[in-house]
């Protein structure tokens, strides 16, 4: 039976959490909590859990601390982020400390038990792996290969104890003194297309031809070994071995060129489009991890809009768009563009959104991968508040529908962007019984009604889910001017009805209309007739 921690300051989040997990089925036998990560901390220490699932927001400690010191103290403790702050420094700080997943708030039962299987299978292998010497491991079922993929998987994933790792890298010739290691990632832009083409839906057997490549290219100058992410099926993980000679530099340009001749083959013979980053020289084994943490920081840090080199062996500039491009604030405006049938809008808000991503000049392949998942969690939530059903939902996701996440550079991730706005919308459409329930006459008929109040826009984007330039814009369509200017007409034309009227001071009617200054009004109205009020009412007696 495993331990799980619950690591939240929000008691709600915690009983929810505890509600959602189907822990019985996953074999979780004991479940405590902790309000902070110093709290947490001192139950790492004391109890020894085998899986936290951890807030990032926190007081005392936050998510990230609690993270890194539980990386350092209890390294072989899994971890499942989970919060309500898609934060860039999050996601990159639970990329370096390896987490199990990342889930965004408000938690949805199908995504957590889905994370937590999957940190249980990461359980279940390791107690397997435990209960095995690796001699009898490689004397009933490993081939030499295989025994490489796992030793070196278990230094980059921190998971190889002292002891177990000397006898290890002893029986793949690593363990001289002066051995090296340089990591390196390749990830795979068209995955689904190649696997469903000349594979034929096989990714082992795409793997594997993959990394006979990359592994026959390697043995030319450096010997190295590569083996799939069994996390993540669009990468490879190509380890390269030599002694040292002093110029960890020379070496890292060497493997670099190594990677982009492995490129161009994988391209000419499979057609397979790939990016690909280094890390640094791992001193010893212990290193290996980083060399790795710092290869994938520098893919992920590859810039969609300017793509040249496909192999990357240097950190990318630091500085990023002064102005972050949030989807969360697009989301209202999607929905009242759908209520009101214009799926026009919604096709001009994300040419918009796309469009300025463009201007900024930095997107990177990290900001891809991230943009997508909020999009899809952000539409999911809107399609259930509109009526979606659940198992709609669960039954047709873009996956299980074939949407494929492929994309070679960012035309392509537009493409796929487009690609899934189109799928929930279409849901949302199809099931939602909220459309028709704006029509933009009800904005005229309230400012008719109530122009002497004060007129916001908010007022109406608030109520109607629409944004602010798209009420204007459709205002301005349907009635030849926008709503600030309709609002003036109806002001100035009730203000020349009641100057006909000799018993009403100028001030009593600037009140009536919606000015408490009437030399505001006097302007408002000259600005709007060629004369004050005083000088149209003289007229209107001259006439009689």
């Amino acid at each position: 039976m495993y331990k799980v921690l619950i690591i939240d300051d929000e008691l709600p989040s915690r009983e929810a959490i505890r509600i959602l997990g189907e822990w019985d089925r996953l074999g979780v036998g004991e479940i405590r909590e902790a309000a902070d990560g110093n709290a947490a901390m001192e139950l790492v220490r004391s109890w020894r859990p085998d899986l936290a699932l951890v807030d990032m927001k926190m007081p005392e400690m936050d998510g990230t601390e609690f993270l890194k010191l539980a990386e350092a103290e209890a390294p072989g403790m899994l971890t499942i982020v989970i919060s309500g702050f898609d934060d860039f420094e999050y996601t990159k700080q639970a990329i370096q400390s390896k987490v199990v997943d990342y889930l965004l708030k408000p938690v949805i039962r199908r995504e957590l038990n889905a994370a937590l299987e999957k940190a249980v299978g990461y359980l279940e292998e390791r107690r397997k792996e435990a209960s095995e010497s690796i001699d009898k491991e490689i004397a009933l079922n490993m081939s030499l290969p295989k025994l490489k993929e796992r030793i070196y998987l278990s230094m980059i994933e921190r998971h190889a104890q002292d002891p177990s790792l000397a006898s290890s890298l002893k029986l793949i010739d690593a363990d001289h003194p002066d051995t090296r290691h340089l990591a390196a990632v390749l990830r795979i832009l068209n995955l689904d297309e190649i696997k469903s083409g000349k594979f034929r839906g096989d990714v082992s057997l795409l793997h594997f031809a993959l990394n006979n490549v990359i592994e026959e290219i390697g043995t030319r100058v450096m010997p190295c070994s590569s083996f799939a992410n069994p996390k993540e099926e669009r990468e490879l993980i190509v380890m390269f071995r030599f002694k040292d000679n002093g110029n960890d530099s020379m070496r890292r340009q060497e493997a670099a060129a190594l990677l982009r001749d492995a490129c161009r083959k994988l391209e000419s013979m499979f057609a397979v489009s790939s990016l690909a980053a280094i890390g640094t020289v791992a001193a010893n084994p212990r290193e290996t991890a980083d060399s790795y943490d710092k290869a994938l920081q520098r893919l992920l840090s590859m810039n969609l809009l300017r793509l040249g080199d496909p192999v990357t062996a240097e950190d990318a500039p630091s500085a990023r768009p002064a102005e972050w491009f949030a989807l969360s604030g697009r989301i209202a405006m999607i929905r009242g563009a759908l209520q009101d049938r214009n799926p026009g809008f919604v096709q001009g808000m994300a040419e918009d959104y796309l469009g300025k991503i463009r201007k900024a000049g930095v997107f990177t392949l990290g900001d891809a991968f991230r943009t997508i998942g909020e999009m899809e969690v952000l539409l999911q939530d809107l399609a259930l508040d509109m009526g979606v059903p659940p198992e709609e939902l669960e039954r047709s996701g873009t996956r299980s529908e074939g949407i494929s996440r492929d994309f070679r550079d960012f035309s392509g991730f537009e493409d796929l962007f487009m690609r899934v706005l189109d799928h929930y919308c279409e849901k949302i459409r199809r099931y939602s019984k909220e459309f028709g329930s704006f029509r933009i006459q009800d904005i005229k008929e309230y400012i008719d009604q109530r122009y002497a109040e004060d007129i916001n826009i908010s007022t109406f984007t608030e109520k109607y889910f629409l944004s602010r330039e798209y009420l204007m814009k459709l205002f301005k369509q349907e009635y030849g001017m926008g709503i600030y200017e309709y609002v003036l007409k109806v002001r100035m034309d009730k203000a020349k009805e009641l100057l006909e009227a000799p018993h009403l001071k100028i001030q009593d009617i600037s009140d009536l209309i919606g000015y408490k200054d009437k030399n505001y009004f006097s302007k408002a109205f000259k600005n709007a007739f060629g004369m004050s009020p005083t000088e149209y009412r003289h007229q209107l007696e001259d006439g009689k």
